[in-house]
């Protein structure tokens, strides 16, 4: 029989009745109930939660893999739509952190706009740059013991080559000064004599008296020479020398302001001796806060018991303070 092929079966096709399909060329056919029944049926499918098994009555069964830890080879219940996104556990989730912050920067005003609303207009930190410096302004960035040198756009404005300040260095005193002949910031080494207290620079100063001429042998007594200080002024230390040596026993000399001793171990030169640094008991200072136009005395307590000494100086080593 040309062209009979089934063209229709549906699902409304009712049980045990014949099937009339209507062939090329207008003749129709008959396909019965009986035939109906014996057409192959479709591919079944069967699943077992407890093996994950799939199935199939063709035979091609499977064993779905574990997507997460409870659900075989599929994703979760959905609670994405078009909010969340599906984590690599197989759960959904929302996005951390909400929405981020947009910034907008506007070159004429320097303002730096944050979508939060903390604004901020850049300063300028090299006169032409807001708030930064590009690399290339540093040439190199040394370590705490190496120089540090800044490159072409500020190369003049900081360069400390060969005089590094260094964070190792607690406590140097150093002076910070431009140098206008070569453009550099630069710094002093203070020297000896010259020193730091606070932010108030002072240079110590010694001031010297002659308490005899130089030929006479001197004599015991009190108030030998007076003066007064030029200026107040704490006092570091005392010395005391002559030309002709004592001997016998130590030359004494006591200094007073105020007519009040200043030293609570006087001042001597020993036996054979021509200067106090020598001495076996050095002085001791128990005030060193001398006044300003204080009116100073010094007085010889001893002199020598065989030789006396001649030709005595006091010095007073001096760091003023007003």
């Amino acid at each position: 029989m040309a062209d009979t092929k089934l063209s229709a079966l549906t699902a409304a096709t009712p049980a045990g009745a014949d099937l009339v399909y209507g062939v090329k060329g207008g003749n129709s056919r008959r396909f019965t109930a009986q035939g109906i029944a014996n057409l192959a049926p479709g591919t079944d499918l069967s699943y077992d939660a407890s093996t994950r098994l799939l199935s199939s009555s063709t035979g091609a069964d499977v064993t779905l893999p574990l997507f997460t830890s409870s659900l075989a080879g599929l994703v979760g219940a959905s609670g994405g739509g078009t909010t969340n996104f599906l984590r690599a556990d197989g759960t959904w989730s929302a996005p951390p952190g909400g929405a981020g912050t947009d910034l907008s920067y506007d070159a004429s005003t320097r303002l730096l706009s944050s979508s939060t609303g903390a604004d901020v207009t850049l300063t300028l930190a090299d006169g032409t740059n807001p708030g930064l410096l590009s690399a290339a302004d540093f040439t190199k960035l040394g370590t705490n013991t190496g120089d540090v040198t800044l490159g072409t756009s500020v190369a003049d404005v900081l360069d400390l080559s060969g005089q590094e300040l260094r964070a190792d260095d607690p406590g140097a005193d150093r002076i910070l000064f431009w140098d206008d002949s070569e453009s550099k910031l630069r710094y002093l080494t203070l020297a000896s004599g010259v020193v730091i207290d606070g932010t108030t620079l002072y240079a110590d100063q010694v001031l010297g008296i002659a308490c005899s001429d130089e030929t006479t042998s001197l004599t015991t007594g009190t108030a030998k020479v007076t003066f007064r200080l030029p200026y107040a002024a704490t006092l570091l230390a005392v010395k005391a020398e002559v030309n002709t040596a004592p001997t016998g026993s130590t030359l004494v000399v006591d200094i007073n302001e105020s007519g009040t001793s200043i030293l609570s171990t006087k001042l001597s030169i020993d036996a054979g001796e021509k200067t106090s640094d020598t001495a076996a008991t050095a002085a001791v200072i128990s005030d060193s806060s001398l006044a300003n136009d204080a009116e100073m005395a010094i007085d010889i307590d001893q002199i020598g018991s065989t030789i006396a000494g001649k030709g005595l100086k006091v010095w007073l080593y001096l760091r003023r303070t007003s």
